[in-house]
């Protein structure tokens, strides 16, 4: 570790914790669908040795952030992003816990629901959407403002 991390072994909880040796394992091997620039940009983020770390300020001014085809999105686009993906782990969340509710009921051998409580499942299904759709908006509001204003105080000088 000292080759890559001069002055390592002066640091206070050095020695507390033993790793066996270990080779490197490329980026590119982890990472086989990212470009060569992507990497670069990567591995200056996963130094050992902080002094050799990029900083924030130096990674948004960054040739790969800023010249890199493609460029990128916008705060928007972001927020879609991410309210779409916060959509989908809702509704695998559901899933999984509904599967998992089938699974105990069978394991207690639960008979299956009766009529009535199935025809209540579409107005319960509709009340999720109701209230996923309402988490979405205030998610989309709450997103859209910090995003554009986090932008404005990255020290970019």
């Amino acid at each position: 570790m000292e080759p890559v991390w001069p002055g390592v072994r002066e640091l206070p909880d050095w020695g507390k914790i033993a790793f066996p040796p270990a080779e490197p394992v490329p980026l590119g091997q982890l990472l086989p669908g990212a470009s060569v620039p992507a990497l670069e940009f990567l591995a200056r983020f996963l130094r050992y040795d902080p002094a050799q770390r990029i900083t924030a300020a130096e990674a948004v001014r960054s040739g790969y952030l800023n010249r890199q085809s493609p460029l990128p999105a916008d705060e928007a686009e972001i927020s879609q992003w991410l309210l779409k993906t916060l959509e989908d782990v809702d509704a695998s969340g559901a899933a999984l816990k509904a599967a998992a509710a089938a699974v105990a009921a069978a394991a207690k051998g639960l008979a299956p629901q009766p009529v009535q409580a199935q025809q209540q499942q579409p107005a319960d299904r509709q009340q999720q959407q109701q209230q996923h759709q309402q988490r979405a908006d205030l998610m989309r509001q709450a997103l859209q403002p910090q995003l554009a204003v986090c932008w404005q105080f990255l020290p970019l000088a």
